[in-house]
């Protein structure tokens, strides 16, 4: 993409992460060891890899999850904008918080990429979810999020966009660290 100019460089271990077609993944590693960094160029390999609709568009929307609202800003959009800059995706503070990437691929097809940003600390949260569609979605530190609100989550991916399947006729999914 023409204008993220950071070149990624995935270890063996996310390197065989990206390799994995499971629909349900997860890193697990050391402080530092790139695990978000590799979670967040997970969500544009498989952006890019959308099957193009009739107008040879790319469309996929992705949660990002995170447990609390500082969390999420602290650590999970700043890991984001390091990699998907503000001039390519710019991270708007609405309710939800989110990005659009909208890019000129080099195959002549255009990726239309939209993030939510999402925080899922307390009970009521899991209202975030109920009408949610999302192609997939990336849990940053999955372990700090109820079992109840995964479980919803796993209901509301693979409903956007809801015509456009891969040549096994399903959508792609997004990862969990």
């Amino acid at each position: 993409m023409g204008l993220i100019t950071k070149e990624y460089h995935a270890s063996p271990t996310m390197a065989q992460f990206h390799q994995s077609d499971l629909e349900f993944r997860y890193i697990e590693g050391p402080v530092g060891s790139g695990k978000s960094t590799a979670c967040v160029m997970e969500l544009l390999r498989l952006a890019m890899l959308q099957q193009p609709d009739e107008h040879r568009v790319r469309r996929s929307k992705w949660a990002i999850i995170r447990s609390t609202n500082p969390q999420l800003r602290s650590t999970t959009i700043k890991t984001f904008s390091m990699w998907i800059p503000s001039s390519v995706a710019p991270v708007v503070y609405n309710a939800p918080i989110n990005a659009t990437m909208i890019e000129r691929l080099s195959d002549g097809t255009t990726l239309e990429v939209e993030f939510i940003f999402l925080a899922l600390d307390l009970e009521e949260d899991i209202e975030k979810l109920t009408s949610l569609e999302v192609t997939g979605a990336y849990i940053n530190e999955g372990r700090e999020i109820v079992k109840a609100h995964i479980e919803v989550l796993k209901g509301r991916i693979d409903r956007f966009p809801q015509t456009i399947k891969d040549e096994n006729g399903k959508t792609l999914y997004g990862p969990t660290n």
